[in-house]
């Protein structure tokens, strides 16, 4: 081999490879996507807790109950440690939700006071209380949340016009054990600006897949998120924290204390 094929050679080995080695590593992507949803959680001295705003698809849900429609919209705010507020069809019409604080109400309130009423199981304790709205993995080992999961490059797929890559994630065996959750995966797709664009969680029987239409992290969201619409005011339900687990359970969701 002469000096020129061999210069060529090596120029078409270099190229070659080109694509592999731009190919961002897999568990860096998934840092970068869960970054931001990390410091949602995070509770640094003098910080003003973060919060996040996102419309959701319920694209498809097995064993949904009557009250949740695959294909549904969802809106969604989250300000931790205390507040979070849901709306979107539920029941076969458009209802709200919301924690601030202490403090939870929903609208519209005769409705759900109605499904409440006639739901016929005895709801959780009165005296229950919420606790603050934490990941179940202590505060120093947050920065680690990444090499808690298992995570295998699923390829490139584009989603609502924009180029995703796609990763499947298990917890690590050790935590998965710890925290009952064995037969749980998922999959998720994920923009190049590294926000999700679609969730898919499953374990044996049991399957929800959900689009983000749009999230956006910011410092903090404005009172009047947490507060019913002038048009709601008058026909809202203020629950106990058990009324509201109750009335979740009842959607087809679980909430833990």
């Amino acid at each position: 081999m002469n000096g020129r094929t061999a210069c060529l050679a090596f120029a078409s080995l270099l190229f070659l490879s080109a694509p592999l080695s731009a190919r961002e590593n897999e568990y860096d992507v998934l840092s970068k996507m869960l970054t931001p949803f990390e410091r949602l959680f995070a509770r640094e001295a003098g910080a003003v807790h973060p919060a996040a705003v996102a419309d959701l698809v319920l694209a498809e849900m097995t064993g949904a109950s009557a009250a949740l429609s695959p294909g549904s919209l969802f809106h969604a705010a989250l300000q931790t440690p205390d507040k979070v507020f849901i709306s979107g069809p539920v029941f076969g019409r458009q209802i709200a939700a919301c924690r601030d604080g202490s403090e939870l109400w929903a609208f519209p309130g005769a409705q759900i006071a109605a499904i409440l009423g006639s739901a016929g199981a005895p709801p959780p304790p009165s005296k229950l209380v919420l606790g603050d709205i934490v990941l179940p993995i202590p505060q120093k080992q947050l920065v680690f949340l990444p090499i808690l999961f298992q995570v295998r490059d699923a390829g490139d797929e584009v989603l609502d016009n924009e180029p995703c890559r796609v990763l499947d994630v298990t917890l690590v065996p050790q935590l998965a054990v710890s925290w009952k959750v064995v037969d749980w995966s998922a999959r998720v797709w994920v923009r190049p600006d590294y926000k999700p664009a679609r969730l898919e969680l499953s374990k044996p029987g049991w399957r929800i897949a959900l689009l983000f239409k749009k999230i956006d992290f910011v410092p903090a969201l404005p009172p009047s998120t947490w507060q019913p619409a002038p048009e709601q005011k008058s026909d809202v339900v203020h629950l106990t924290a058990a009324q509201l687990i109750q009335l979740a359970a009842l959607a087809g969701l679980k909430i833990q204390d």
